[in-house]
């Protein structure tokens, strides 16, 4: 599905295009971008933790008839529950940012990734992105500048299906690490 009838974005030189698409972004597009964070991955194993800090105080509360710890209690088994909703929670706050509900227009080319909305715009160049990973619903491109991460997200939608082929292939010709497997290193002949 593509969005053709999109308002017009800023005019870009086509010389070195090589697919271009565009997209409006919807609420389970964060949903999943959220959840690839790797600070998401530990919220699960934080929140087993503090539930089972939680029972531990519960248990000494039980034991030793003394109610002061059943205030800690509470604020764990809270901080428990964010936890938890960890990844919907932070989807929604993303899908609050008008500027990340705008229609968005794409462009891949040889030497970089263009992505322009009615408020913003950005060219990342291939070398700058350190990994790339593929979900049935996205291509998501990982920045590291060294004290952040940053992921461009790409739905699927965005593109022809005819296209997703060739989107793939020019990922994999461009960053090092797709999927979690590293680019075997090119060898030189001399």
């Amino acid at each position: 599905m593509r969005d053709d009838d999109a308002p017009a974005q800023a005019a870009v030189p086509p010389s070195d295009t090589l697919i271009e698409g565009s997209y409006q972004p919807v609420r389970d597009d964060y949903r999943e971008y959220v959840r690839l964070m790797p600070t998401t991955r530990a919220m699960p194993v934080i929140g087993t933790v503090m539930v089972v800090l939680c029972l531990v105080l519960i248990a000494l509360c039980a034991t030793s008839g003394d109610t002061e710890p059943l205030v800690l209690t509470v604020v764990t088994a809270a901080f428990a529950g964010l936890c938890f909703g960890y990844t919907r929670w932070m989807a929604a706050m993303l899908w609050r940012a008008a500027v990340l509900r705008e229609h968005t227009s794409l462009r891949l080319t040889g030497t970089h990734v263009a992505s322009a909305g009615v408020s913003s715009s950005q060219e990342i160049a291939w070398t700058a992105i350190r990994r790339a990973k593929e979900t049935d619903t996205a291509f998501h491109l990982d920045l590291s500048t060294g004290l952040v991460a940053i992921r461009l997200m790409m739905p699927k939608r965005a593109f022809r299906v005819e296209e997703h082929a060739a989107v793939r292939q020019l990922i994999r010709e461009k960053v090092s690490q797709v999927d979690g497997r590293r680019r075997p290193a090119e060898r030189t002949v001399g």
